[in-house]
């Protein structure tokens, strides 16, 4: 049977239309397949526009005149599929192509199917919600059409007659009861709760709009039915119809879009998880949901259907909690998700759903967990190459995926040691710098990658980067794009000492006891530290009060300037390249390290773990507050003790020189009596005291039964004797 579809199309404007012409251009439309799409839109584009607009003014007009004719119905459906196959089709249509026919020209068109909306019949608004689905896909897929000025009217007649009404939220409330009833599904409320949610998710979500609502509006209006209907919903989650899953993940497709409304960051989400109890529960409630099996297992790799919408959408929410709130500690040592995150990404056939997954899981895992990634394990392949095609695309970026959230998950891989040492072997660092004027996050990846020592060489030697470098640093506007430009001229010059005595002034000579070394998000707790360590006694340096001039400057100043340091351990203090500077630095200056526990369920990991070695934690997390503030003042004073009372021990041929009756008299802490001055008449007591004080706990047991006079010998005899017989004598008794 052929037909030729430029004649019938001229049918249509002869009225009445006889159904053999609707017949025959059903038809030719059923028939078409994916590989026959693109030349049958080369030979007959005109034609097929002329249907597609024909289509969109009979849809406007009064529905009564089609919706009892079965031909009119048939054609539509034909139609949608069409568009549906155009929309995902890759052989050679281009989308300018796609956009001209997808994309009605009117705005009157579309006030004229709203307008009916109210008082129509089911057979036209199943019509409607299929080609506005076909349309919302598309948009999703292309972001570069929301800025047409029909898909914009669209979106603001939803808004407007749809989302922000007493119907919608009645809708919404059906959904609350744990089983609802497969009635309450009628076309109109799958109309609202699915087809409207959708478009206004796909209009949103791609960058900030000037629209009639704000996120944060349309969030307070939506939050508390969203909340109950996840909690309730994710119990039952094996008994859900397709029209329960397809309502819930249209609802927290648009819940997620404007939780990332306007910004890099989910700002909203805190209206969503307002305080710990709806945190607690709603984060929990979205894992049972995502960890269900059968959903991962109709993940659609080419077009997005409601399993792939409801797994993408709850990735993205829980991307903005873990961002937002800080719970990567929790996630991590208390849910599956790493483990459900892992198996998507090495199952799943929708790639953005796969980098996705990906960028969580850089959030949430350890270093060491990290280092199991392929992504990290094959960098190349996995991230950079997709990095340099997303920066050669027109459309900046990968499989529809902005390249920004590719450079954001970067940003959180730039911390690990072998991602560092794997990527220094790829001489990538022109592609990154070349992003820095368009992408300021890249002087954050950059900071982070510059912690290894051959990435340190490769970019020395760009000599156009380091005169920019010093630029950005003295004059760009963005105070803290500055100062991640001047830390990474600091891990890049290695004459730090120099750059100190030009300073130094800032201290005026002032010795601090303390240096509290700590993450900005955790600086509540930190000004409670600083107040009780001020309480006790303690001269205590902390950057809300000290910082004068260049930050990383007024931090080594400030090592320099003090006997011992807190580090303030916490998943934020692992991933801030400030503080790794500033602990790395205090370290290399050798000062006395208590490190000190502050976020739950957190482990140290990765460069930190490295650094405090085997030093006991004081642990907040596990102890009252009073009880581990007493813990903590004990270890500085030990640490006190140590610092300025230590015995004086020199390397001269291989002898160890301990002044013999010139052992420091420690100003006693404790409620003990005071030591003789002179060694000659101290006790046992006074020796094994003594010992502890210094920090020498295990010579205290080897000398349990020394008192003054023999510790007078036993330091003459460790200046004349034989070093390696005394050690290995030493070593026999411990």
């Amino acid at each position: 049977m052929i037909f030729n579809i430029n004649e019938l199309v001229s049918e249509l404007d002869i009225l009445p239309i006889s159904n053999d012409t609707l017949r025959q251009i059903t038809y030719i439309l059923n028939e078409q397949t994916s590989e026959s799409l693109s030349s049958f839109i080369s030979q007959s584009f005109q034609s097929l526009l002329n249907i597609e607009y024909w289509a969109w003014r009979i849809l406007s007009k009064d529905y009564r005149e089609w919706t009892n004719e079965p031909n009119y119905y048939d054609l539509f459906q034909a139609l949608t599929s069409f568009n549906t196959k155009l929309a995902i089709n890759d052989n050679n249509i281009t989308i300018e192509t796609k956009g001209i026919l997808l994309i009605p020209h009117s705005i009157e068109w579309i006030d004229g199917i709203f307008d009916q909306i109210d008082r129509c019949d089911d057979t036209f608004l199943s019509i409607i919600s299929l080609w506005l689905i076909t349309l919302s896909h598309f948009v999703h897929e292309y972001s570069q059409f929301v800025s047409s000025p029909v898909i914009a009217h669209i979106n603001y007649r939803i808004a407007r007659n749809i989302l922000m009404t007493d119907q919608y939220k009645i809708y919404l409330n059906q959904l609350r009861e744990p089983h609802p009833s497969q009635s309450i599904f009628t076309i109109k409320q799958l109309f609202y709760l699915k087809t409207c949610s959708l478009s206004l998710s796909a209009y949103l979500s791609p960058i900030p709009q000037n629209f009639i609502y704000t996120g944060e509006q349309i969030i307070k209006y939506l939050a508390g039915d969203y909340i109950q209907i996840i909690l309730v919903h994710s119990y039952t989650v094996k008994s859900w119809s397709q029209e329960l899953l397809s309502c819930i993940a249209s609802l927290i497709s648009l819940i997620s879009t404007c939780c990332w409304w306007g910004g890099e960051e989910a700002h909203h989400i805190n209206m969503i998880v307002s305080n710990d109890l709806t945190l607690y529960d709603h984060i929990p409630a979205l894992i049972r949901i995502i960890s269900y099996k059968p959903f991962h297992e109709c993940i659609d790799g080419q077009w997005p259907n409601m399993e792939t919408i409801l797994i993408d959408s709850i990735i993205g929410l829980l991307r903005g909690a873990v961002n937002t709130e800080k719970l990567s500690c929790f996630i991590r040592m208390t849910t599956s998700l790493p483990d459900i995150l892992t198996s998507l990404v090495q199952t799943a056939p929708y790639d953005r759903i796969v980098l996705c997954a990906h960028g969580l899981l850089t959030e949430i895992l350890t270093d060491e967990q990290l280092k199991e990634l392929k992504i990290v394990k094959n960098i190349k392949r996995s991230c950079v190459d997709i990095l340099e095609q997303a920066w050669n695309d027109p459309s900046q970026k990968y499989l529809h995926i902005p390249l920004l959230h590719i450079l954001r998950g970067l940003a959180n891989l730039s911390k690990n040691d072998l991602v560092q040492e794997n990527i220094s072997k790829l001489n990538k660092m022109p592609l990154l710098i070349e992003m820095l004027d368009r992408y300021p996050i890249v002087y954050d990846i950059l900071w982070g990658l510059s912690f290894n020592s051959s990435i340190q060489e490769q970019l020395r030697s760009n000599h156009s980067f380091m005169i920019k470098l010093t630029d950005v640093e003295k004059n760009y506007s963005n105070e803290k794009i500055r100062k991640i430009a001047h830390g990474i001229l600091w891990n890049l010059n290695s004459y730090h000492d120099e750059q100190i005595a030009s300073s130094s002034e800032i201290f005026d000579g002032t010795i601090f006891d303390i240096m509290i070394s700590y993450s900005h998000q955790d600086k509540d707790i930190c000004k409670q530290l600083y107040d009780e360590l001020v309480r006790n006694g303690y001269k205590v340096w902390i950057d809300f009060d000290q910082i004068h001039g260049n930050i990383m400057d007024a931090m080594a100043q400030a090592i320099e300037h003090s006997r011992t340091i807190l580090i303030c351990m916490s998943e934020q203090y692992r991933r801030s390249n400030y503080c790794r500077a500033e602990a790395e630095y205090a370290f290399q200056r050798q000062l006395k390290i208590i490190p000190v526990l502050l976020q739950e369920h957190y482990k140290p990991d990765g460069w930190l773990l490295f650094l405090i070695g085997q030093a006991l934690y004081v642990d907040f997390t596990k102890y009252e507050y009073s009880t581990a503030i007493e813990m903590l003042i004990k270890e500085v004073q030990a640490s006190r003790i140590q610092t300025f009372h230590k015995i004086e021990v020199r390397s001269d041929q291989n002898m160890l020189s301990v002044p013999a009756r010139n052992l420091p008299i420690v100003e006693h802490l404790s409620k003990t009596k005071v030591r003789p001055e002179n060694i000659q008449n101290w006790t046992v007591e006074h020796v094994n005291s003594w010992l502890k004080e210094n920090n020498l706990f295990e010579m205290s047991q080897l000398l349990s039964d020394v008192d003054g006079p023999t510790l007078i010998y036993f330091s003459e005899y460790l200046i004349k004797g034989d070093t390696q017989q005394i050690l290995a004598s030493l070593q026999q008794d411990s």
